[in-house]
């Protein structure tokens, strides 16, 4: 019986998709993407999924 990865999830504020995965990459491993839609007023947030 394999054991299965668990995913976990972190988020913050990011200026670009390309900052954004290079943070996630280099702080946990995982992959990163900038979500480019957001409400007015609120900064775009990065969504970064590694493996917990």
């Amino acid at each position: 019986m394999a054991a299965e990865a668990k995913y976990c999830h972190k988020t913050w504020d990011c200026s670009t998709f390309d900052h954004c995965l290079d943070d996630c990459k280099s702080r946990y491993g995982g992959r990163g993407h900038c979500r480019t839609m957001h409400a007015p007023f609120i900064p775009k947030q990065c969504f970064c999924y590694h493996e917990c």
